[in-house]
């Protein structure tokens, strides 16, 4: 019988966990828009193999960057790095949400395409970058999308179904219930390994 690859089983729940305990690890736990090539260079301590790769933008057309999650790379478009060290709120959520598909160790090579059709692996990618960018502890004291675009550097577009979300998961805190498609996809299986590494 085979079975099945870890990612299959990541609920939203437990990606938050794993997000907590990167940013715990790293000592921004409390910080609303940490430095990412920071946090990148300091995750590469933890994970010897992780690297990020710039490639001229023509190298890449039709997407933004691309993970490898098997050798541990993310290559990102020139473009995406400048606006990376800008501090642009597209070019980090890309980084954080590739970070993902790498720390989660999803299958083949997802890549970040804007206005991409949506499916499992791409929803754990965003919930992983949704949770590092803005953690949920972090944005229950904002009421718009905007004051949480400004305090944590993300699109005014992320923003919202972040704002979303965060109602989403309170809810489901007060009610006892699970709040999202993704979080009713079964248990943890390999999350363990995974913080355990960390």
């Amino acid at each position: 019988m085979r079975r099945k690859p870890p990612f299959a089983d990541f609920t939203a729940r437990d990606i938050a966990r794993l997000t907590r305990l990167i940013r715990r690890m790293l000592r921004v736990h409390d910080q609303k828009a940490p430095n990412l090539l920071l946090l990148f260079e300091q995750l590469k301590r933890v994970f010897p193999k992780l690297r990020l790769r710039i490639v001229e933008d023509a190298d890449m057309p039709g997407a933004e960057a691309r993970a490898y999650p098997s050798y541990w790379i993310i290559k990102i478009r020139k473009g995406i790095f400048e606006g990376l060290l800008r501090g642009d709120a597209g070019a980090r959520w890309t980084l954080a949400h590739e970070l993902g598909h790498v720390l989660l160790q999803h299958p083949g090579k997802p890549f970040r395409k804007r206005g991409a059709d949506s499916n499992f692996v791409e929803e754990q990618a965003h919930s992983f970058a949704a949770q590092m960018l803005a953690p949920f502890d972090l944005i229950t004291g904002y009421r718009t999308a905007e004051e949480i675009a400004l305090a944590f550097q993300l699109s005014t577009e992320a923003a919202r179904r972040r704002l979303s979300e965060s109602k989403q998961e309170l809810q489901s805190k007060k009610i006892g219930t699970k709040g999202t498609a993704i979080q009713d996809r079964g248990s943890v299986f390999g999350l363990e390994d995974l913080a355990a590494t960390i």
